[in-house]
């Protein structure tokens, strides 16, 4: 019964919000100069966690230990990054940020027991290009 009222209660306040357009106190504009962009959080999107030298990080490690988490692939941003970047300039989209995962461009050091950068001197242009030929 608790739950019913709930549902009523919630399905009613809805209605009320969806029927009922809030009217601005005044038109809202964005400058001339605002950017409309995207973006991203490595290991939401990158994927591809074992490929160009990539080590594992704390993430990698947290996810294999959870009980259904599967964090290997996400998005594929690394691989689909041509057709997402195609798609967010035909949708208008100016900017875009994005970030690159820590262990594609640093190792961890045991004995040091820290990152340290990894030793090809082109990995972190490499992670930093990601691929886009900038």
């Amino acid at each position: 019964m608790w739950l019913q009222h709930r549902l009523g209660l919630a399905a009613a306040a809805t209605v009320t919000l969806l029927s009922s357009p809030a009217a601005a106190a005044e038109p809202r504009c964005f400058p001339a100069d605002f950017l409309f962009g995207s973006a991203t959080a490595s290991y939401q999107v990158e994927g591809a966690w074992n490929e160009d030298g990539r080590t594992p990080s704390i993430w990698d490690d947290f996810c294999r230990e959870q009980p259904g988490f599967e964090c290997a692939n996400v998005d594929d941003f690394y691989h689909r990054y041509a057709d997402d970047i195609k798609l967010m300039g035909e949708t208008g989209l100016q900017s875009f940020r994005f970030f690159v995962s820590w262990s594609r461009i640093m190792n961890w050091d045991p004995e040091a027991r820290r990152m340290r950068p990894r030793p090809d001197a082109e990995a972190a242009e490499r992670a930093m290009n990601f691929k886009f030929g900038w």
